[in-house]
């Protein structure tokens, strides 16, 4: 993933500063609350066709804050053809494919499971950060996102205790798993795309128009149709899920992964949960235990962990 003119020498992993920590805390409450609004997506509209508005949408908002920075940037790096080659390629994998896959996982497998799956993430990233950019693999990163992966796994522990009883669960995890690889992968382009200087709100608008494009193309191949359902609560959550689930927080996820490492950035998946559910608690009927408690106390403890300075050892292994 080096291909085009990225710098010589591998990105490092940096102290988390103010900016990463507001990145942090607004990707967190959005992704969240996506939790929330993506229930009323499910119905008359097939999920594939949802997914295309929704990032289509997502492009058109970013699209004219793209063209206002690059104005005032005077952005330095002309786009290539390999350049968009890339972002057609991260734009398919995170915001089509990854996202088509994951909700036929999602169909089966209980909220609890898809969270405590999507954990996973954090590792994946800093396995794939080490393959392609030979980022050091911090333990404690690693160390977080177990203690990270056994607080969501507390929190939904009656969740986990059915998956017996389902007998298509292991497909379903098994989908889920390719999704988040998927994510994954379309991390690291970003990261490529970081290095050959493309800034991060170009490489999402492009991206996210790509994917939802080529979506929307799918969508109307599959099903012969595009529909539409015109009811508040679709159109509502729509437009949150496109202008702050995707618009916002991909774009400062991106810009903060490329600045403190995917592996660090991802841990907003352990948060994410911690949201959602406290969300529900005012809007449904959802009570704390002592198991979430417990869960929330081991998920917070890894976030101080990965919101520490890198490691003497990570800076030297640079």
């Amino acid at each position: 993933m080096t291909s085009g003119t990225p710098s010589p020498s591998p990105p490092l992993p940096m102290p988390v500063g103010r900016l990463d920590l507001l990145s942090y805390t607004l990707v967190t409450l959005g992704w969240g609350g996506s939790w929330y609004a993506i229930t009323y997506q499910f119905g008359e509209v097939p999920t594939e066709t949802s997914i295309a508005y929704r990032f289509i949408l997502g492009a058109l908002f970013l699209l004219p804050l793209m063209l206002i920075a690059q104005r005032r940037q005077k952005q330095k790096h002309a786009l290539t053809l390999t350049d968009h080659l890339w972002m057609v390629t991260q734009g398919v994998l995170v915001f089509g494919v990854s996202y088509r896959i994951f909700y036929l996982g999602v169909d089966v497998l209980t909220g609890g499971l898809v969270a405590v799956l999507f954990c996973l993430i954090i590792i994946i990233n800093a396995c794939n950060q080490n393959l392609f950019f030979k980022f050091p693999l911090e333990r404690k990163v690693l160390f977080a996102a177990v203690l990270g992966i056994l607080g969501v796994a507390l929190i939904f522990a009656q969740d986990l205790q059915s998956l017996r009883d389902n007998p298509e669960t292991f497909q379903a995890i098994l989908l889920v798993l390719l999704s988040i690889y998927f994510a994954s992968l379309g991390n690291m382009i970003h990261l490529r795309n970081d290095r050959a200087g493309i800034p991060a709100l170009t490489a999402t608008t492009y991206a996210m128009a790509y994917g939802g494009v080529l979506m929307l193309i799918y969508a109307y191949v599959k099903n012969g149709e595009l529909s539409f359902d015109a009811t508040t609560s679709y159109i509502l959550s729509m437009l949150y899920l496109s202008a702050v689930a995707s618009s916002l927080t991909f774009t400062l996820y991106f810009g903060m992964i490329a600045r403190i490492g995917a592996a660090r950035g991802a841990y907003v998946s352990v948060l994410i949960p911690i949201v959602a559910l406290t969300i529900s608690y005012f809007f449904e009927d959802f009570e704390w235990s002592i198991e979430a408690i417990s869960g929330i106390a081991l998920i917070l403890a890894g976030n101080l962990l990965i919101l520490v300075k890198p490691s003497r050892q990570a800076k030297q292994a640079q």
